[in-house]
């Protein structure tokens, strides 16, 4: 063996390089904290959203992958309407995307004769394929879902087709995800506006679309049915009285429209809704069979069966109580609730082509119910939802339960038969913290 006599002066050296080496360490590990510290600063999305919007957050925020992947998400709905003169594109951009409107891209840009953002005309100028607004101040009024209000952007000109419209906004230089339909999907029908209306028993037609304006009376008397024609949908910012009947609303072909209450107050119930597909309004496209916008409402004997729509029931930033019900056999997810306060009791969600129940940023409560035999999940918590689950059956779904990206479930109570798996917790936004399942 052979054995090394450090000297004094090679001590003191050593010594210096172990200090320097640690004192580097620790800057390295301030500067780490400093930056998760700004990371963690904007795992909310609705802060991170604001920031953007507002257009105060750096570059180097926005070059964190994790964040950049939150700020590339967006979609928009299109519309096409085609006159003798003119065509029409409008696209509705979605109310939870995080983005300002930068350019257009169109193949023909030479075809484009007006641009209108909310109603208002306004300065563009072309550049080979692209379409720039001179006031990039057309910004997204609704990043915080206190109103829903999505950009209206109106492209008029002529032979304009929906598979030309591209947009980008000023934080990523990919192209904002569009929804598209297919071309026979227009908005062709009229639109009728109800006043104070009641319909008394018996089955009705209607083959044009429907506008209930604020404080109109709609009363329904004994078992009542709407047979709507393909396409056809009810906007409504007043509620249905149904309280002494029942409505159904069935297509009279294959598939008719969606329902949808805006900013309504109060109950309803007894009610039923077959083969809604989804459809345009004068204000945009519903991808759902029975929707809530702003509202709070008592839902009691609801049935939604065979919709071929993204959700068959939709909520956001409403209050809703849900009871006694069933949503069955929808071609994608059964109740999507996103932002809002919602409680459900003995109520049925079976045989959906997605989730059953799926929420996102929503206080919540779910007792004595069932999820039964949804292709995907069974019960969906995501986006910093937090509630309690109690007494509820699960069978025969993919996923019985699934807490994702900072949401919080209190589990108490509960049945499991024959699930690929019961309960999983996982972070599927990166933003988000991971989420907390409790036990009791």
């Amino acid at each position: 063996m052979i054995a090394f006599k450090l000297n004094k002066r090679d001590l003191n050296f050593l010594v210096k390089i172990f200090v320097l080496a640690n004192f580097i360490c620790l800057c390295f590990f301030l500067i780490n904290i400093q930056s998760d510290k700004e990371i963690r600063k904007y795992q909310n999305n609705l802060d991170l959203k604001e920031k953007v919007i507002n257009l105060k957050i750096s570059k180097d925020i926005i070059r964190n992958k994790k964040i950049k992947k939150e700020l590339e998400f967006s979609r928009s709905f299109l519309k096409e309407k085609r006159y003798s003169d003119k065509v029409e594109v409008e696209l509705l951009i979605d109310t939870l995307a995080p983005h300002s409107l930068h350019s257009i891209y169109l193949n023909k840009v030479e075809n484009v004769k007006e641009i209108l953002v909310d109603e208002q005309v306004v300065q563009f100028k072309r550049d080979n394929n692209k379409i720039y607004l001179k006031k990039r101040i057309y910004r997204h009024k609704s990043f915080n879902q206190k109103n829903l209000n999505p950009i209206k952007l109106k492209i008029i000109g002529e032979e304009l087709k929906v598979e030309d419209v591209g947009l980008y906004n000023d934080f990523t230089d990919k192209k904002i995800k569009v929804q598209r339909f297919k071309s026979s999907i227009r908005n062709n029908n009229e639109t009728i506006t109800w006043k104070n209306k009641t319909f008394n028993e018996g089955k009705y037609q209607f083959d044009k679309n429907i506008f209930v304006p604020e404080n109109v009376k709609i009363k329904i008397i004994g078992n009542v049915t709407f047979q709507m024609s393909e396409k056809v949908s009810i906007e409504s910012k007043s509620l249905f009285d149904i309280s002494e009947g029942k409505l159904t609303i069935v297509p009279i072909n294959k598939r008719w429209g969606s329902l949808s209450f805006h900013g309504v107050k109060g109950d309803l119930s007894n009610i039923t809704l077959k083969s809604g597909r989804g459809g345009f309004t004068d204000n945009g496209f519903y991808d759902c069979a029975l929707c809530f916008y702003g509202s709070i409402v008592n839902l009691n004997k609801i049935h939604i069966e065979g919709s071929a729509v993204e959700d068959s029931l939709y909520a956001i930033k409403s209050k809703v109580i849900l009871s006694n019900s069933k949503i069955i056999n929808g071609n994608s997810d059964g109740f999507d609730c996103d932002f809002c306060q919602l409680e459900i009791m003995s109520s049925t969600f079976i045989n959906n082509q997605g989730d059953g129940l799926d929420l996102s940023g929503t206080k919540f409560k779910v007792l004595n119910s069932k999820f039964i035999n949804n292709r995907d999940k069974g019960f969906s918590v995501g986006e910093e939802s937090a509630g309690d689950l109690e007494k509820s059956l699960f069978e025969k779904n993919k996923i019985a339960l699934a807490v994702k990206d900072g949401s919080f479930t209190r589990i108490k109570n509960n049945i499991y038969r024959k699930n690929v798996s019961k309960i999983e917790q996982y972070i599927k936004k990166s933003i988000y913290k991971r989420p907390i399942v409790v036990y009791e």
